[in-house]
């Protein structure tokens, strides 16, 4: 058999024994006895949990696709979950101060695309591995900082009317949004000579810059693109809970980050698709709502996010190593 049809049919054995393991997973927490002595699956399959699943995963379907693309080019964002608090807080603060619903959520995306462009100037200027990884915690504190000032408290609530307006774009629109921002995006990636770039600098930034390709232009545009799908997921978030808050989100980049990764993007960059994340968005919001229908205390719900990480850390290794011959 040629080496890549081989290649293919491991690709594609390994994905499905990788979607058996999430549904054995998934079903082990739904079919084990909860604490009160019900049973986790008895609400997970409901249209009210599907519901509430749904627009859970419009939050993190956002961050996933911008963390994607920020990992196809080598790095890391770490500052997602501050952006999409920052935004947050922001179209909170200016609804509360009656600006009309459209311009308030303008401003609060073109705070999170400020964020991302600072991003990007700072890890485009540094040039040095790993840069990303600082550099982004350092603006975490930044958009923290800068939305417990406009907050002035831990909430800022939204005015009823805005509220209802906000909760009644909150489900379709928000899933056909998220549906085209996937497909668009995919598209991109794929048939245009920008994707490509990303790709090469993932997969190797000195020898693209040779090319010809402009690295910090393009690193530039994907932190801000990514800003602003972080800014998206944070005013998603929003909507659902009605105010602006600063203890949103905390250890939403863990979700990001996990999302991407089980998707199939690598970490280090270089390979790896918005599709996937898409996907992985998904499964981990379903898995995390089971665990919380199964009554786990709030603690081992961490545990069990930090958990998922590190095993998208051994999954990485494992789909682009030697055991799948992908590179």
């Amino acid at each position: 058999m040629h080496p890549l049809i081989q290649q293919h049919w491991r690709r594609v054995a390994f994905e499905a024994a990788l979607v058996a393991a999430v549904l054995v997973a998934l079903f082990a927490v739904l079919l084990a006895p909860a604490p009160d002595g019900g049973s986790a699956g008895s609400f997970f399959w409901t249209a009210d949990n599907a519901r509430f699943v749904a627009i859970e995963a419009l939050s993190v379907s956002l961050g996933a696709l911008g963390m994607a693309l920020v990992l196809l080019v080598g790095g890391i964002d770490l500052s997602a979950g501050g952006c999409a608090v920052l935004a947050g807080v922001v179209a909170a603060a200016l609804l509360g101060r009656g600006t009309p619903v459209l311009p308030a959520l303008g401003c609060a995306l073109l705070a999170g695309g400020a964020l991302g462009a600072l991003n990007g100037a700072l890890v485009g200027f540094a040039r040095t591995a790993g840069a990303s990884w600082l550099i982004t915690l350092g603006t975490f504190g930044i958009a923290r900082g800068a939305a417990h000032w406009i907050a002035g408290e831990d909430t800022t609530d939204v005015p009823l009317a805005a509220s209802n307006t906000l909760r009644g774009l909150n489900l379709a629109p928000g899933l056909l949004l998220v549906a085209l921002l996937t497909v668009g995006l995919a598209v991109l990636l794929r048939i245009t000579v920008f994707g490509r770039h990303l790709r090469a600098i993932g997969s190797n930034e000195e020898a693209a810059r040779l090319c010809g390709v402009r690295v910090r232009l393009t690193k530039g545009l994907v932190y801000t693109a990514a800003g602003c799908l972080f800014a998206l997921a944070g005013l998603a978030g929003m909507a659902v809970a009605g105010h602006g808050s600063t203890r949103a989100a905390l250890g939403l980049e863990i979700a990001y980050v996990t999302a991407a990764l089980w998707g199939g993007v690598r970490l280090g960059g270089g390979s790896g698709g918005v599709c996937g994340a898409f996907i992985g968005a998904l499964g981990i919001t379903a898995l995390m709502n089971a665990v919380q229908q199964a009554s786990w205390p709030v603690p081992l719900q961490e545990i069990a996010m930090g958990g998922l990480l590190i095993a998208a850390v051994g999954i990485d290794r494992l789909r682009h190593g030697p055991l799948t011959g992908i590179r």
